[in-house]
């Protein structure tokens, strides 16, 4: 309860009298209570806080009150920062007219400037994120070091630069790889035919020859067995240059050959660790390259002749 007590002289008479004013103030008294309370609260996280934490007054943004790790932060004491402006304490981002601002916060509540550049009293430039936050009568200024989060993105983005570097040089040597391979590739078929050439042109003629000299039984087996060598090598090379020139894909000459020896569609893909339906499909592409498509010619009899 407030009590309040006053004296009244009565217009007549020597008698006075006491008037008391009784009032029920529990409800002011829990209002009290519960803003002391709060404002305990916000002094200890204010005093505590991880984020460093101005007070600013509103009409010309003087600092009321610094926290411990805004002082940190900057290197400036407590003293220094009260009394002074952001522009006086190491912040020379451009923010803009104050009142201005000012207006503009009391109709939002907040507003957020991110990448700021700070210099602390040192002299050492770091960068921070800083959210203005309506306090009714002042003005919270949060600042947020943001230093580790702009090492890692600087770490990212140079790790893209030497990535993309990386990849430009990989793209490089595979280009340059394809070459070399494609011109071993040339290499190997102008190898394969000149043995073929060399074969056909220097050497069969000669053993037409001596299959027309007189020849022992023992001369005939040897020259018959030089002759068969010969043709068989020959004729590798080439089925394997008819292949080629056929426009075949790896795979399709691994079928052609499979069935070239009479194997079947099943062994085929046991062979090749592949779908019975695979084969199939490259049979069919066989069949197509080889101008066999809806005709009723045997694709192994059709291969055998590329001997």
């Amino acid at each position: 309860m407030l009590l309040n007590a006053r004296q009244i002289k009565r217009a007549f008479g020597k008698e006075r009298i006491i008037l008391l004013a009784i009032e029920d103030i529990t409800e002011r008294r829990r209002l009290e209570i519960l803003l002391s309370e709060s404002e305990e609260r916000y002094r200890r996280l204010f005093e505590t806080a991880n984020d460093g934490i101005l007070l600013l007054e509103k009409s010309e943004g003087n600092i009321t009150h610094a926290n411990p790790a805004v002082t940190a932060m900057l290197g400036y004491s407590k003293e220094e920062c009260i009394g002074n402006k952001l522009q006086n304490i190491g912040f020379s981002h451009d923010i803009g007219d104050f009142h201005e601002i000012m207006h503009t916060l009391d109709r939002s509540g907040i507003i957020y400037y991110d990448d700021v550049p700070i210099k602390t009293k040192a002299g050492q430039t770091f960068y921070v994120d800083i959210y203005l936050v309506d306090r009714a009568r002042l003005v919270q200024c949060n600042i947020r070091d943001i230093t580790e989060r702009k090492q890692a993105e600087e770490a990212l983005r140079k790790s893209e630069r030497e990535l993309k570097s990386k990849t430009e040089n990989l793209e490089e040597v595979n280009a340059a790889l394809n070459v070399l391979l494609k011109r071993v590739e040339e290499g190997r078929i102008e190898l394969e035919e000149k043995i073929l050439s060399n074969i056909r042109e220097l050497v069969l003629p000669y053993i037409d020859r001596l299959k027309k000299t007189q020849l022992s039984d023992h001369q005939t087996s040897y020259l018959t067995v030089i002759e068969t060598n010969l043709d068989n090598i020959a004729s590798s090379f080439l089925y394997h240059l008819k292949m080629r020139y056929l426009n075949l894909t790896h795979r399709e000459l691994q079928v052609a050959s499979l069935v070239k020896e009479g194997k079947s569609t099943k062994e085929i893909a046991g062979l090749l660790n592949i779908a019975i339906k695979t084969v199939v499909f490259h049979r069919n592409s066989l069949r197509n390259k080889l101008g066999l498509k809806n005709q009723n010619a045997n694709l192994r009899a059709h291969l055998l002749t590329f001997t």
